[in-house]
């Protein structure tokens, strides 16, 4: 009984890296910046593209959002991230923002914030 336990739950466990594999994967290959956070509003996934375009040198993995990603609104006022990310209830996107860079430049950013609330860990699945 417990051998069979034991053999389901490492199969569950190789499924679950296999496709958190492809996940990374995916989000890697993906030209646009990708930032995945969780509820506590920390860094959990990020791509290439999203290091290159806030000039990040390191993983942005286990920091808080608001430290990494730091947008100005139309007035150079600065935008409280987490404030728009516990917000959002339903997909929201804006261009109203940019960032200012290390060199003195701005980019005009393209702001999606799609909430993913995941409820199979909260059931024990």
């Amino acid at each position: 009984m417990a051998a069979k336990f034991l053999g389901k739950t490492r199969l569950r466990t190789r499924r679950a890296t296999v496709e958190h594999e492809r996940l990374l994967s995916l989000v890697n290959s993906m030209a646009d910046g990708v930032i995945a956070i969780d509820r506590h509003l920390k860094v959990v996934l990020s791509n290439g593209a999203a290091l290159n375009i806030l000039d990040v040198n390191s993983s942005m993995h286990e920091k808080f959002f608001a430290s990494v990603f730091k947008p100005m609104d139309k007035n150079n006022q600065p935008v409280d991230v987490d404030e728009l990310v516990r917000n959002a209830k339903i997909p929201t996107a804006t261009r109203d923002y940019h960032l200012d860079l290390a060199d003195g430049s701005k980019i005009n950013i393209y702001l999606s914030i799609a909430p993913v609330h995941l409820g199979f860990r909260a059931r024990g699945h």
